[in-house]
């Protein structure tokens, strides 16, 4: 692969990088004559806030850091989501008028093939701006949902038939309409555009909400454990025909305070919305027979609470 050098030791972290993660950038500079080189001279001139290490545009390829020095990259998110300054290898990729983009997104994809190799590496270590910190980077792959393709061709460059097994923001298509009516089913909302098809801001929100609901990881990504406690509760709710109501609720912030006392009893419970001047309902489970709720009844009345057996 043909890496021009403009290697500088300014604004980063001097041999303290022990890479685990390839992250990928847009510089989000539109300005003409923004390309590469120049991104790199400016690096290498310490005039940039932020460093990487490296810098592509659809001509050429610049390295601007050994990976042994920690960039200025991600640390906007503080480690909360495990990729830092201090573990990543950091791409810029260039959005300038004169770099053709998907050229130059196509030359992103094989330099981290080419790093990921390098490293022994799967597309698993290969993450965006936004897995690090959720900033909206790089900001024209998640607008465009090319992300899911990035991976694919990066693996096909690798030698590797790899396919994710989640759908995260950013993400378009068949797949991510499903998700959101199967959501939309259970009484999440995906934002006002509904099941159309995009994994936006109001999905990744109701995707979040469900896991939390659900105990599980909170981290915004439709793996498979959240997909399969979907599809449960989904089976659940075509065979149930009873619910067991613990309060009506005007305000979501009301509902909430009796969900989370209900999860600290130890039951596991979800809001669910309907129409009307009361529309936040506290629902304990949903059950087959009414025999089955009033054991559950008999449950919840011992640890204090009034609950209603009540039809779907």
């Amino acid at each position: 692969m043909d890496i021009i050098k403009m290697l500088t030791k300014k604004k980063c972290y001097v041999g303290q990088n022990k890479p685990a993660y390839v992250v990928i950038h847009e510089t989000d500079n539109w300005g003409k004559g923004a390309d590469a080189n120049a991104h790199a001279r400016a690096m290498s001139n310490g005039n940039l806030d932020a460093t990487v290490h490296y810098y592509v545009d659809s001509k050429s390829i610049y390295q601007t850091l050994e990976h042994s020095d920690g960039a200025w990259a991600v640390g906007d998110g503080k480690g909360k989501y495990g990729i830092t300054n201090l573990n990543s290898i950091n791409i810029e990729i260039c959005v300038n008028p004169e770099t053709d983009y998907y050229v130059a997104v196509d030359k992103a994809e094989q330099l981290a093939a080419y790093l990921l190799k390098q490293y022994g590496w799967g597309t698993d270590r290969l993450k965006r701006h936004y897995d690090a910190s959720r900033k909206n980077c790089p900001r024209r792959i998640i607008k465009e949902g090319l992300w899911p393709s990035f991976i694919e061709k990066t693996a096909a460059y690798m030698g590797v038939t790899e396919k994710r097994n989640y759908l995260q923001k950013g993400d378009s298509g068949d797949e991510v309409k499903q998700l959101q009516q199967n959501l939309i089913k259970l009484g999440y909302n995906c934002g006002s555009a509904g099941a159309d098809g995009i994994f936006g801001d109001g999905t990744e929100k109701a995707v979040k909400t469900f896991q939390k609901n659900q105990n599980l990881t909170e981290d915004g990504l439709a793996g498979e454990k959240t997909q399969n406690q979907i599809k449960n509760l989904l089976r659940q709710k075509a065979a149930a025909k009873y619910y067991i109501q613990a309060g009506a609720y005007g305000t979501k912030e009301n509902a909430d305070v009796m969900l989370k006392v209900l999860k600290q009893k130890g039951f596991s419970a979800s809001i669910r919305k309907v129409s009307g001047s009361v529309p936040y309902r506290v629902q304990v489970g949903t059950y087959r027979t009414k025999k089955a709720a009033n054991k559950v009844v008999k449950k919840l009345k011992a640890a204090g609470f009034t609950v209603l057996v009540k039809k779907l």
